[in-house]
């Protein structure tokens, strides 16, 4: 019998970012991970130990972007996902942040951004996203048509 994958878990902050109607995503170049490489997602990433979650939303969202972002509010959401890596299996737990887009400082600094794109939420491929896109966007319009 084998020997079972280290275990772990992480807070995974995520970054709504909106400019006029359009959301920002990111490619991610992750080829370690196959499920993920080449896939669209909203940018954010880990948070760092001690580390407030709206502070690192904004460094991720800037990292990954070169956007600089106002982190306006956590949103009354979440996703939870498990990974399988070839050294450890992860469960990441996910927040999102509604943000506002600024100004683009810089091009994406982290090099498992291949791409960056704004798109409008109705027309995302979401055959191209993780599964954690379909479904916050799904959240997200009927939040949306609830008032909310």
């Amino acid at each position: 019998m084998g020997e079972r994958a280290p275990e772990c878990q992480v807070l995974v902050v995520l970054g709504w970012v909106q400019r006029g109607p359009e959301v920002l995503l990111v490619q991610r170049h992750d080829p370690a991970l196959a499920g993920a490489h080449g896939k669209w997602e909203l940018p954010g990433g880990k948070l760092a130990f001690g580390e407030p979650p709206a502070a690192a939303v904004a460094r991720e969202v800037l990292e990954e972007t070169g956007y600089a972002v106002t982190v306006r509010a956590l949103l009354p959401y979440t996703y939870s996902t498990v990974w399988e890596y070839p050294d450890r299996r992860q469960h990441v737990v996910i927040l999102v942040f509604d943000c506002l887009a600024g100004p683009r400082q810089h091009a994406p600094a982290d090099p498992r951004i291949a791409a960056v794109a704004w798109q409008r939420p109705e027309e995302i491929d979401f055959a191209a996203a993780l599964p954690g896109v379909k479904d916050f966007v799904d959240w997200w319009r009927a939040r949306a048509a609830a008032g909310g």
